[in-house]
């Protein structure tokens, strides 16, 4: 079996479409339908009344993360240590996505790239 050439760029929409609707024999219309349907239960799931988390089966787990606000704390530059020059930094709560892929694609070579 002959190796297939990998793009150097990022698949587009439509590429990536074309690609499985190939694969699955599907028209394109029904691939299209079925990833926005994936894309509106992720934003479901990670929403503000969503569950915060969301495991695509065999290929990857998204989570929403709370990472709590941080004190105010002063800052002076590294070459002067003159305290007029600090300044203060406040940050808020925020919430960050974590990704992680699962054991199966975890286990892929290097090769099979």
């Amino acid at each position: 079996m002959a190796k297939s050439t990998a793009p150097k760029n990022p698949l587009t929409k439509t590429e990536l479409l074309a690609n499985i609707a190939a694969a699955t024999e599907l028209p394109k219309t029904q691939v299209a339908a079925v990833l926005n349907a994936l894309a509106a239960e992720i934003q479901t799931s990670l929403g503000k009344k969503g569950a915060g988390a969301i495991t695509i089966p065999g290929l990857v787990k998204i989570e929403n993360k709370q990472v709590p606000a941080r004190k105010a704390e002063k800052r002076v530059p590294n070459q002067t240590h003159r305290e007029s020059q600090g300044w203060l930094r406040v940050l808020q709560s925020v919430h960050n996505r974590n990704t992680r892929s699962t054991r199966s694609l975890n286990t892929l070579n290097a090769s099979d790239f």
